[in-house]
């Protein structure tokens, strides 16, 4: 079977002077990077909330439990399709042994 990995090629070797260049301009561009992350992070927070009609019940140790706290639609999804570590440590659940993973 033939392969399908390419060789990794190695990046040029150059003075301090140029390294230093292309470091500072590498650096500027991940300092806007992460302005641009944290405010797109900023705009997804700011969100609206929509309100869960549907009566999500869950087996939990004490018997049937139910949602019982407003939640963003965003963090319900992940949470029924099962990806349980898509849910943010700031929703609050009634019971930490509940089973989200569906």
């Amino acid at each position: 079977m033939a392969s399908t990995m390419t060789a990794i090629k190695n990046p040029k070797v150059v003075s301090h002077e140029e390294w230093l260049a292309a470091r500072k301009d590498f650096l500027a561009k991940e300092k806007e990077f992460t302005h641009r992350r944290d405010e797109l992070s900023k705009q997804r927070r700011q969100l609206p909330w929509e309100k869960v009609e549907k009566p999500y019940v869950f087996d939990g140790p004490n018997g049937k439990e139910t949602l019982g706290v407003p939640v963003s639609h965003v963090v319900v999804a992940p949470i029924i399709v099962g990806v349980p570590n898509a849910t943010p440590p700031a929703v609050p659940r009634k019971d930490p042994e509940i089973r989200w993973d569906g």
